[in-house]
């Protein structure tokens, strides 16, 4: 890489500093002095943060492209007790450290390959064969993009790979549960876990980054409607 800046995750209140952070979204938006400004989300590998670009248009808005590298001088501040960057310059990164995009999304502690094993593991232990089936074949048809997809747009496990590290948690979580508390039906309980989440492929439209946004669809329905409309289905 050409050039390195500050982490996300070392920002300090007050400091001026110079970073290479990847754009992941960009919105105009008006001030309570009517002035226009740019709302904009820079994250890395260490983490997010909300940055302003005051006094910024329509113009400014056109020269910025979500999942792009930017070279980011600003200044860190402080709005109600969360670090946000005040931005002085930004430039589109060059080509030669655009490459390196990947380094720069936040993603799951836990290979992906792994994760997705784990959870077919948990489903193999479901012992009603019927419910075992639905399980699987839901599983089946997703598993190429949950590799990579986020749980959310921008809460829990918005992350590359988010969505398998949301599942694999629950499941471990679930079956210490059952070693506690007798009668638990684990077959319902690990069916339910797997599943009650996987209709967020649908409900977003993620690329292989991990960075999301809202489809049509999830914006109207939701996960929990289009996931009982896919188990619907794949019960049928």
């Amino acid at each position: 890489m050409k050039f390195e800046g500050v982490k996300i995750s070392d920002l300090k209140a007050g400091e001026v500093i110079n970073g290479i952070y990847l754009l992941k979204s960009v919105e105009l938006k008006i001030s309570s002095t009517k002035k226009t400004y740019l709302d904009i989300v820079f994250a890395d590998g260490t983490g997010s943060i909300q940055a302003k670009w005051w006094d910024a248009g329509e113009t400014e808005l056109s020269s910025l492209l979500p999942y792009k590298l930017y070279y980011v001088n600003a200044r860190v501040d402080m709005w109600k007790e969360t670090p946000q960057l005040t931005l002085n310059k930004v430039k589109i990164a060059d080509d030669e450290d655009q490459k390196l995009i990947g380094e720069f999304v936040p993603t799951a502690p836990v290979p992906p390959e792994e994760m997705i094993g784990e959870i077919y593991s948990y489903a193999a232990k479901i012992k009603n064969t019927e419910i075992r089936s639905v399980v699987m074949k839901l599983l089946d048809d997703k598993e190429e993009r949950l590799m990579y997809y986020p749980a959310a747009k921008s809460l829990h496990h918005a992350m590359k790979s988010g969505l398998l590290y949301h599942i694999m948690r629950m499941l471990r979580l679930g079956e210490a549960i059952a070693g506690v508390y007798e009668g638990i039906n684990t077959d319902l309980l690990f069916a339910g876990i797997i599943i009650h989440d996987l209709a967020k492929i649908g409900e977003l439209v993620s690329n292989e980054l991990g960075m999301a946004e809202y489809s049509k669809e999830g914006q109207f329905l939701g996960h929990i409607v289009m996931g009982v409309e896919e188990l619907d289905r794949a019960g049928a």
